[in-house]
C-alpha cells in the first residue's frame, strides 16, 4: 500500500515539475483525500485476514471472505485511479 503513496507522490512532483499542467489541483486534491484512507483499507484488510484463519464456520467463512472481496475491491479502484492519473498525465505531456 506505501507503493501506490509513492507513485501518487511522484506524479504530483512530476505535476509541479511542469507547472501544475499535467493533473488540475482538484483531481490532485480528490485523489490525496482517496490516499488518506488507504490505512483503513489496509488495517480492514489485516482484519479480514487474521478473521479467516480462525473461523471454522463455513457461513461464518463465506461472510468474511465477501468481506475480502470487497477490501479488494477498494484496493483494485485505488490502483485504478493512479493508473487514469498516469494516463491523463501521459496524454497531457504529448499535447
Amino acid at each position: 500500500m506505501k507503493n501506490i503513496e509513492k507513485i501518487f507522490n511522484a506524479l504530483k512532483e512530476l505535476n509541479e515539475k511542469y507547472t501544475h499542467t499535467l493533473i488540475s489541483t482538484e483531481e490532485l486534491l480528490e485523489e490525496e483525500e482517496n490516499i488518506i484512507e488507504l490505512p483503513q483499507i489496509h488495517e480492514r484488510m489485516n482484519k479480514v485476514l487474521t478473521n479467516l484463519s480462525q473461523i471454522e464456520d463455513k457461513e461464518k467463512l463465506t461472510s468474511e471472505l465477501l468481506q475480502l472481496h470487497l477490501v479488494i475491491g477498494d484496493i483494485e479502484w485505488q490502483f485504478d485511479q493512479i493508473h487514469k492519473m498516469v494516463r491523463q498525465i501521459i496524454k497531457n505531456i504529448e499535447d
